[in-house]
């Protein structure tokens, strides 16, 4: 809306570094509304993009609206796939370089060095209400209600309400899923991290996806 680019703008004229986070596979939406959105914050100059896709739980108001038929329904899986490939297309011709699969930045400065600690080994403390971190092979996430959070603080309490310990297969997947993400793998840095011969246990898949024009092999 005009009162949001008026306030970027705003904010932009101050000397404030903007961000803003747009949402596709909202009910109703198009492939050309969602790249409209993109094009908008992108022209506006923005610092950092992020895109996200909208998640229904079953009990929020508004999935049951759809439900109940009174509200249009989210586009299909083929749909919002499409609405993600067009705006990350739209967010790099405008020059933004994407970090992962939702974060688009102008420059470097926008490394978001939360979201990356996720991708490697990097033990990260959650401090923000909902937000998810892991220490060694301990997982575990802030608490969601945020009136929750903020009494547990006031109280002196750590508003950590469960957690899970991983085992090294599992955080192995995890860590190799989001370097793709990234656009690529380092095999070589991912074994030392490990301390696994990545090549032995992906050489065969890698070969065939090579084969089929799927992936790109670089060294």
């Amino acid at each position: 809306s005009n009162q949001i680019i008026d306030t970027i703008l705003q904010v932009k004229s101050m000397g404030f570094r903007t961000s803003v986070d747009l949402m596709y596979s909202i009910p109703g939406q198009t492939v050309d509304d969602f790249v409209e959105q993109v094009r908008i914050a992108c022209e506006l100059g923005v610092d950092n993009i992020s895109q996200y896709r909208m998640k229904l739980p079953p009990f929020v108001p508004l999935k049951k609206k759809i439900d109940s038929g009174d509200s249009p329904p989210q586009p299909c899986r083929a749909e919002w796939t499409d609405m993600q490939l067009a705006g990350w297309d739209s967010a790099e011709k405008h020059g933004y370089k994407r970090w992962n699969t939702k974060n688009f930045g102008k420059t470097e400065d926008e490394y978001c060095h939360y979201n990356f600690g996720q991708y490697y080994l990097t033990d990260l403390l959650p401090t923000g209400s909902g937000s998810g971190g892991h220490i060694g092979l301990l997982s575990f996430s802030s608490e969601r209600d945020l009136n929750k959070y903020t009494q547990d603080i006031k109280n002196g309490l750590m508003p950590y309400p469960n957690g899970k310990i991983i085992n090294m297969d599992l955080l192995y997947l995890s860590v190799f899923r989001r370097l793709l993400e990234q656009k690529g793998v380092n095999l070589v840095e991912l074994g030392k991290w490990f301390r696994v011969d990545c090549w032995s246990i992906h050489n065969k898949d890698i070969e065939d996806l090579h084969q089929k024009g799927l992936i790109e092999i670089d060294g």
